[in-house]
């Protein structure tokens, strides 16, 4: 991590000190910013400046989320149970949970723990096509990845 020049490394040194230390705030935060965008759209606000910051905070917010998944060694079982509230609800566009199960897939391909096999399963039981569809390739990637290892693990 310390002289690699590939994307991935240079990405994570310079990410490091911005790993997300409270999940469950995290999570409430971002799900309030989509309770309070659709009382906006239903009150048919013209305060265009707030929202547009907002949506620019809750959009940082993602990619943090994103890199902190791709970034992780280990996931942890707060980090397990964010992961698995965050794509179980509603209130989060399909697209922003499609990101996570990349992330998660990359993370896969750059560390091997189990969980994120696991997870990438019950992701792949998901209802909405854009997400099943992302975690079976990512399934794919990741069980071709450690073709090797798969006999000593049984989930």
């Amino acid at each position: 991590m310390k002289f690699s020049q590939t994307v991935e490394y240079q990405k994570k040194r310079g990410f490091t000190k911005l790993f997300i230390t409270n999940l469950p705030e995290f999570l409430e935060e971002s799900e309030n910013y989509y309770i309070q965008k659709e009382l906006h759209s239903i009150g048919n606000e013209t305060g265009d400046n707030g929202k547009l910051s907002r949506a620019e905070n809750h959009l940082q917010k993602i990619f943090t989320l994103f890199y902190h998944l791709w970034f992780r060694n280990k996931l942890t079982e707060e980090e397990i149970d964010f992961f698995r509230s965050f794509i179980q609800m509603n209130s989060f566009p399909y697209y922003e949970k499609a990101l996570l199960v990349t992330g998660l897939t990359l993370s896969l391909v750059r560390y091997f723990d189990e969980n994120k096999i696991i997870l990438l399963f019950e992701c792949y039981d998901s209802e909405e096509a854009e997400i099943n569809q992302r975690a079976l390739i990512g399934l794919l990637i990741g069980l071709y990845h450690y073709d090797q290892r798969m006999p000593f693990f049984h989930a």
